[in-house]
C-alpha cells in the first residue's frame, strides 16, 4: 500500500485516481491526507506551501520598479513549474493533473500581472511583452480546452482581469457591457460563458453606484437569460437584477448562521451582531486579513471616512478571513483596533461563496433593521469622496421613493 502524504488543495481541482484513499484532518486548514498511485497530484500544492511558493504580493519597494515586481512573480512561475515538472518527471502526477496544474500556473502569473495593470499601479510597458500579450490571447481561446478550467478560481481571476483590461479604453458602460458579452459568447466554450457573463454583469453593476437608465441591462438581461441553466447564476444574476432596479436583497437565515468569534473570544452569529446594531441606519461588513497589505492599509487611512459613517449613524462591523486567531489577535494588538472586531471560523462559509467574496478588502452595506443587503460593492473605506457620494445617492433615492 502506498503510504500516505500530506496535501493543501489550495481551491484547485482534486484529481483522484482509482484505489486512492482520502483522509480529511479536521483542523479547518483544508488539509488531507491523502495515498494512492499519483500521490504528486496532492503532494504538489503542499509543497507550492512548504517553500513558500504561492503568491508575491506587490509593496511600497516595486512602486518605483514594477519590473522587478514582473521578475519576481516570473520567478515564482518558473519555480512552481519546476516542482511541477520534478513530481511528473518520476511519475506521480497524471497527465491529465500535469497539464491542467501547468494552464493554472499560467492563469495565475498573468491574472497579477493583469491586475496592477487594472489598478494603475504599472504601466503596461513595464508589465506585457508582446509575448506575453500573444500567450495571453492563446489562453483565452479555450474552446478546445477541457471544462475543468472552467471552474478554476484561477482562470475566473484570469479571466476577469483580461475581460476589464481588454475593453477597459471604452468609456461609454452601455457600449463596454455590450461589447464584452458578445466577446464572451464568441470567444469561449458554452460551459464557460454562464459564468463569465455573470462575472460581467456583476462588474458592470458594481463599477457604477447609480445606473440611470437600466432599460439597456433589462434588454441584455432578457436576450441572453438562455445562457443561464444552473441555479447558481440564475441566482446571482437576480442579485444583480435587483441591485441595478433598487431592489432590497434580503440575508437569508443560513447566512445570519454564520458563525464569529469576537475579540474576547465569544461565539456569536452575524445575525446577532446584526440585530445588536439595528439603532443604526446602515452597518459596513469590512472584510479584511491580517495578510493583506491593501487591507491595513485601508483601515489605517480611515478615520476621515469613520467620522463621516458615524455623523450618519452607519456602523463599521469588521470581519476578519484571517485562518489563524493567533494572527488576528496580533494585528489587532498591533494597531489598537478593539471595537467591533469579529473573525469568521469557517473559511468555507456560505457568507463567503453566496456573495463572491475572494479578493480583500470587500465591504458590504447593509440595513440592519430589515436585515436586507444595500450594496454588495461599497466603497473602499478610506475613500471620503466616494463615502460621500455614495450616501448623497442613497439619501436622495431614499427621498424620491418617499
Amino acid at each position: 500500500m502506498s503510504r500516505s502524504f500530506p496535501a493543501q488543495i489550495s481551491n484547485s481541482r482534486v484529481f483522484i485516481s482509482p484505489g486512492d484513499t482520502i483522509s480529511l484532518i479536521t483542523d479547518g486548514s483544508h488539509i488531507y491526507e491523502i495515498s494512492g498511485k499519483y500521490s504528486g497530484n496532492y503532494l504538489f500544492h503542499y509543497l507550492l506551501k512548504q517553500k513558500n511558493l504561492r503568491f508575491i504580493r506587490p509593496t511600497s519597494k516595486h512602486e518605483n520598479n514594477w519590473r522587478e515586481f514582473k521578475e519576481e512573480v516570473q520567478t515564482l512561475r518558473q519555480n512552481k513549474i519546476a516542482v511541477l515538472d520534478s513530481l511528473h518527471s518520476i511519475s506521480l502526477t497524471s497527465e491529465e493533473f500535469y497539464s491542467f496544474s501547468k494552464r493554472e500556473i499560467a492563469y495565475s502569473y498573468y491574472a497579477q500581472l493583469l491586475s496592477v495593470i487594472l489598478s494603475k499601479k504599472a504601466p503596461k510597458r513595464d508589465i506585457l511583452t508582446e509575448e506575453d500579450v500573444i500567450e495571453i490571447e492563446q489562453l483565452v481561446l479555450l474552446k478546445a480546452t477541457s471544462d475543468i478550467d472552467i471552474k478554476s478560481l484561477f482562470f475566473q481571476e484570469f479571466a476577469a482581469n483580461y475581460l476589464k483590461w481588454k475593453f477597459n479604453h471604452i468609456e461609454n458602460k452601455d457600449d463596454k457591457l455590450t461589447q464584452g458579452l458578445d466577446f464572451i459568447k464568441s470567444n469561449y466554450s458554452s460551459t464557460c460563458v454562464e459564468s463569465l457573463m455573470c462575472y460581467w454583469f456583476f462588474n458592470y453593476c458594481s463599477t457604477y453606484l447609480a445606473i440611470d437608465n437600466p432599460s439597456h441591462f433589462d434588454s441584455l438581461y432578457s436576450s441572453n437569460s438562455v445562457f443561464f441553466k444552473s441555479y447558481e447564476f440564475r441566482e446571482r444574476m437576480q442579485e444583480i437584477y435587483s441591485k441595478i432596479h433598487g431592489i432590497e436583497i434580503s440575508i437569508p437565515i443560513d447566512v445570519q448562521l454564520t458563525e464569529l468569534l469576537s475579540k474576547r473570544i465569544n461565539r456569536t452569529t452575524l445575525g446577532k451582531i446584526i440585530a445588536d446594531n439595528n439603532r443604526y441606519q446602515y452597518c459596513v461588513l469590512d472584510f479584511w486579513a491580517s495578510w493583506c497589505q491593501p487591507c491595513i492599509k485601508d483601515r489605517l487611512n480611515s478615520a476621515p471616512t469613520k467620522n463621516f459613517l458615524k455623523r450618519k449613524n452607519i456602523k463599521i462591523i469588521s470581519i476578519s478571513v484571517d485562518h489563524s486567531s493567533k494572527n488576528w489577535e496580533r494585528a489587532l494588538e498591533k494597531y489598537k483596533w478593539e471595537e467591533d472586531e469579529y473573525l469568521l471560523l469557517d473559511s468555507l462559509s456560505l457568507l463567503l461563496s453566496k456573495y463572491q467574496i475572494q479578493s480583500f478588502p470587500r465591504y458590504i452595506l447593509i440595513d440592519p433593521t430589515k436585515r436586507h443587503i444595500i450594496s454588495l460593492n461599497a466603497p473602499r473605506i478610506a475613500s471620503l469622496d466616494s463615502w460621500k457620494e455614495f450616501i448623497f445617492y442613497l439619501e436622495k433615492k431614499t427621498k424620491s421613493i418617499k
